[in-house]
């Protein structure tokens, strides 16, 4: 006869002993599609209550950095360049520490007009072309899953990025029309309908002209 002890005790507060100093995350690694993509990190303690500051670290800020200041126990991360580091939540005396990888994708930023997204191919439709993507806003995969049945008509600008093919995040843009009473190509500013925009490009421009604006710049 063979006795078994089975440590189910043990081996609980092995666990605890392990982690009691330790600083954990949500997940052990973020991917941030594009540079300039942001996302909010929050460490977590079993000893939580003791009062200790928790500081945030990026060992790569080329690649990675902080956007704003430092709220409890969160930060907001930017990523400043392709590539992977590592981001390091400690308190001040080192007592507790913990580290989380983040990697930044390579990915190309592109201005299209969108006509379709249908989820069981996985596929969006940018001006007349059909484009795999690899993932979708769960709440917008949601509403055309039950509201069309996977395949979504529209007609949208965006500002979508591209890597490996795939379009891994977009957003939707403004669309301006107006009439133009300035335009000034040397210092970069539009001016329709009394409200003026920088620009980034020197096209030629006529008044019936239909112009997309992301955060006050004109994009396309």
């Amino acid at each position: 006869d063979i006795d078994l002890v089975v440590y189910t005790h043990f081996n609980s507060s092995y666990e605890e002993f392990l982690s009691d100093n330790m600083i954990s995350f949500e997940t052990n690694n973020i991917i941030l599609d594009y540079i300039g993509d942001t996302e909010t990190i929050t460490a977590k303690s079993l000893n939580i209550n003791t009062g200790k500051t928790i500081h945030f670290t990026s060992s790569d800020e080329s690649i990675v950095s902080f956007d704003g200041i430092e709220f409890g126990n969160s930060r907001r991360i930017i990523g400043t360049g392709a590539g992977t580091t590592t981001i390091t939540a400690a308190t001040e005396d080192g007592s507790y520490y913990g580290t989380i990888t983040v990697t930044v994708l390579d990915s190309e930023k592109r201005y299209g007009r969108l006509t379709n997204i249908n989820i069981n191919s996985k596929t969006m439709t940018i001006d007349g072309q059909s484009v795999s993507y690899s993932k979708l806003d769960k709440l917008l995969e949601e509403r055309i899953q039950v509201v069309n049945g996977g395949n979504y008509d529209c007609d949208e600008y965006i500002v979508y990025y591209l890597y490996e093919d795939k379009v891994v995040d977009f957003h939707y843009l403004e669309k301006v029309v107006g009439n133009i009473s300035n335009w000034d190509a040397a210092a970069g500013m539009l001016t329709i309908d009394n409200n003026e925009y920088a620009i980034d490009d020197d096209t030629t421009i006529s008044e019936d002209h239909a112009f997309k604006i992301e955060n006050g710049q004109r994009v396309k």
